[in-house]
């Protein structure tokens, strides 16, 4: 199955931003037709991050800069909360945006989801597991 849609989490785009690759989204994107989403959920914590004193200080530009960015080449989606089997709860609402826009992948750097695999329909993979996904 073709992926089409995709909940990236926010250690995903944390990652893209300080790796200096967050251009890879307009590529998955345009060359790929591939849809991510957010929710305000998502960029809510995003936000918080970005302004932690060890992330802020390898940034190359203001954290509302890649804020902007972000909301510019993501679609953002309202969902229901209503998961609640997520390791850390916190992250509960990346099961929901993932239900709620039918996707088949959450992406994450965060072990205790990388180590559920799979909820029902969502494959839950890495960085390097989506990338490799893409270039099948």
């Amino acid at each position: 199955m073709k992926p089409d849609r995709v909940v990236l989490d926010t250690s995903v785009f944390v990652s893209l931003i300080l790796s200096r690759h967050l251009d890879e989204l307009v590529v998955w994107n345009k060359d790929y037709q591939i849809t991510i989403y957010t929710c305000s959920e998502l960029l809510d914590e995003l936000k918080v991050v970005l302004n932690r004193p060890y992330i802020r200080k390898n940034l190359t530009e203001p954290p509302a800069v890649y804020l902007r960015f972000i909301k510019s080449v993501t679609q953002e989606q309202t969902i229901d909360l209503c998961f609640d089997r997520s390791p850390d709860l916190k992250d509960n609402y990346l099961f929901d945006l993932a239900y709620t826009i039918k996707s088949h992948y959450l992406v994450t750097h965060d072990k205790p989801l990388l180590n559920m695999k799979q909820v029902n329909k969502i494959k839950i993979i890495s960085l390097a597991e989506w990338r490799k996904i893409l270039k099948k």
